[in-house]
């Protein structure tokens, strides 16, 4: 604001008593702070003002930000901050002439079998004959089967 010192305002004041009088003092002084308030009360409006327009004018930029990201290809932008280069996603591609391997369907009601051995007789049930009550159990490597006998 002004940069007056105590010395500067005690000058003013002196003189302001001496031109203005005693009497008329306290009606100048209501004056002066009635304009002082309205123009205070108008920087004020003014800031008010600019900083509305501030904030409406970051409201247009940032919907417009939103409706750029919302509008666009979100997973072209992801892929691209990701890997710009296109390395990874060429390091992950599979051939497509080899085909997937076709998984193993599994009977939830055999029992799991450890050995590879086993692992075999469990893929082919009808080359097995039932041998009563081991049954569910592997064939030990020794054990002679029905069409080999």
């Amino acid at each position: 604001m002004l940069d007056l010192g105590w010395t500067e305002i005690l000058l003013i004041a002196v003189i302001t008593l001496i031109v203005v009088g005693p009497k008329e003092l306290p009606n100048v002084l209501r004056t002066v702070s009635y304009w002082i308030r309205r123009a205070r009360g108008l920087a004020r409006d003014f800031q008010k003002g600019v900083d509305d327009i501030v904030r409406e004018a970051e409201l247009d930029d940032i919907k417009k930000e939103l409706k750029d990201v919302s509008s666009g290809d979100m997973s072209a932008r992801i892929e691209n901050a990701v890997d710009p280069t296109g390395e990874i996603k060429g390091a992950f591609k599979m051939d497509e002439s080899v085909a997937p391997e076709t998984p193993k369907t599994v009977n939830p009601a055999a029992p799991k079998i450890e050995s590879p051995a086993a692992e075999a007789a469990e893929t082919s049930p009808s080359d097995t004959p039932d041998t009563g009550p081991d049954e569910g159990k592997a064939p030990s490597p020794t054990t002679k089967t029905g069409a080999s006998a």
